[in-house]
């Protein structure tokens, strides 16, 4: 397998933090696997066991990808190693849950809650909860159903928030979180902000935990560090002051979940806040066209706070001009007759694929991007309708809420 010169790098980066600023389409779960892969070196100075090691993904399926790489990668490079299945690949939330359990008994008798079973217990719960003793900006006190939503909402951002006490002092909101917190412990539930509030509590106010820890973990490995919020970066902290070397992967021009409380800031600080940091940018895109590596470099150096980065386009996919249109529209139906006409126009044009066959386009080939199925996809579901394209509709994740909010107004 070949590497460029800065993946070689960041994989055989093995002491000390690290910073790698990773482009889109740069490769870096390879590279992440391959470092891993090398940190486990078992003829290395300082050896490391698979339990030495924590790497926090994103999203489970991120984390199963991962996993399975290094597994390959390890195996590759080692032959068979004993204890793999020791090793923490996943979610922060994962790993918190499992702290909470291993280190505080009490928590084995708790059940998790997922995001529509924390909706129903508020609003089973309306007063209990202090969903109905909070009141908005307005004065007016919230109501079930309508308002569950943003209650829920506010008391996650209060629990995983970096928060200027002065400015929600006062607050019915903050109230309201004090009577939640009663709730969850009275009916033995964790929710989500609950799992990593209680984990970051734990670890920052028990000696003991802090030595157990430092004592196993050596590496910790943080992917998509730009969409981290500030009650994960304290847990990512607390292992740095433990003595854990810290490898953060991310690239801020991705940042896409601050409306969910992700701070951009962590990224754009990281070598300012942890000592002994090292550089590494993986910039080469092998994903796209040099249409698109050029045209999204161009659109994103408009930010003035970034990190210092120039995505470089690798011709790894073909372009030619054309390919890549910017289009206005009267309206949505134009739009989207546009997209059913130029769908049909594209069917059975020869292109190679990926794994170099030779062949024309088929309607699964295709992929409309919404900024919102629910908001904006009616025209142009109705427009593929009519043309007779077969399609599926993706990203439907709120199927529930959609149709309770339908039966309670």
């Amino acid at each position: 397998m070949n590497f460029t010169d800065e993946q070689l790098k960041a994989i055989s980066h093995h002491s000390g933090n690290l910073q790698l600023i990773a482009c889109a389409g740069s490769g870096k779960t390879e590279v992440v696997a391959q470092r891993i892969a090398g940190l486990l070196d078992p003829h290395a100075t300082q050896r490391l066991t698979p339990a030495n090691i924590v790497a926090f993904t994103f999203t489970n399926k991120a984390a199963a990808e991962l996993k399975e790489r290094i597994i390959d990668r390890v195996r590759n490079k080692h032959g068979e190693m004993i204890g793999l299945a020791e090793m923490f690949v996943g979610t922060i939330h994962s790993y918190c849950l499992d702290l909470l359990r291993m280190e505080e008994p009490e928590y084995l008798k708790f059940e998790v809650l997922n995001e529509v079973q924390q909706r129903l217990l508020v609003d089973r719960n309306s007063r209990q909860s202090g969903l109905t003793s909070t009141s908005d900006l307005r004065g007016r006190s919230l109501r079930r159903f309508r308002d569950t939503p943003h209650f829920i909402e506010a008391v996650n951002l209060l629990r995983e928030a970096s928060l200027v006490e002065n400015n929600i002092r006062g607050a019915s909101v903050v109230e309201g979180l004090y009577s939640y917190r009663n709730l969850l412990d009275q009916k033995r539930y964790l929710d989500y902000s609950a799992i990593l509030e209680l984990a970051v509590s734990t670890l920052r106010s028990s000696k003991t935990i802090q030595s157990r820890l430092a004592n196993r973990i050596k590496h910790v490995i943080v992917d998509e560090y730009q969409d981290v919020n500030p009650i994960q970066e304290k847990l990512i902290l607390l292992f740095a002051e433990i003595g854990a070397e810290i490898c953060v992967v991310g690239d801020d021009d991705q940042t896409i979940y601050q409306w969910r409380g992700s701070d951009v800031q962590n990224i754009l600080t990281f070598r300012k806040r942890y000592e002994n940091v090292d550089e590494v940018r993986l910039q080469e895109n092998f994903r796209s066209s040099r249409g698109i590596v050029e045209t999204a470099r161009e659109f994103i150096s408009q930010n003035t706070v970034r990190l210092e980065k120039n995505m470089l386009p690798t011709d790894s996919q073909p372009y030619e001009p054309g390919d890549l249109i910017a289009r206005s529209f009267d309206s949505p139906d134009d739009e989207a007759k546009f997209i059913a006409d130029t769908i049909l126009s594209l069917r059975g044009v020869a292109f190679t694929d990926p794994e170099g066959t030779k062949r024309g386009l088929s309607f699964s080939d295709v992929a409309v991007l919404l900024r919102s199925v629910r908001a904006n996809g009616d025209p142009i579901i109705k427009a593929l309708q009519n043309a007779g394209i077969p399609f599926i509709v993706g990203g439907l994740n709120n199927l529930f809420e959609t149709g309770a909010r339908q039966i309670w107004q």
